[in-house]
């Protein structure tokens, strides 16, 4: 049997130059905690890496960045995974 390992990176891309004092994501509506799941990584840039793909990372995924002022959320974006 030939084992695959995935790798999936979601990246952050702010479009309004403004100070963000935290980004985080959040996956199926509820906040990631990458220090909970050493398989997934939120780089210094704020993206998200999941280092090996599992079935139970399928979820909606979403970015949210804030400040003082605001609070932006991303279009969620889906990750669909396939049985390996």
């Amino acid at each position: 049997m030939r084992m695959m390992m995935m790798v999936v990176t979601m990246m952050v891309e702010m479009t309004v130059m403004m100070t963000w004092l935290k980004v985080y994501w959040l996956k199926d509506s509820e906040p990631v905690d990458a220090d909970e799941d050493i398989n997934l990584i939120i780089s210094n840039e704020g993206n998200l890496i999941i280092s090996q793909v599992r079935l139970s990372d399928a979820a909606n995924y979403t970015c949210v960045a804030e400040n003082v002022a605001s609070r932006r959320l991303s279009e969620p974006a889906q990750l669909t995974v396939y049985g390996l």
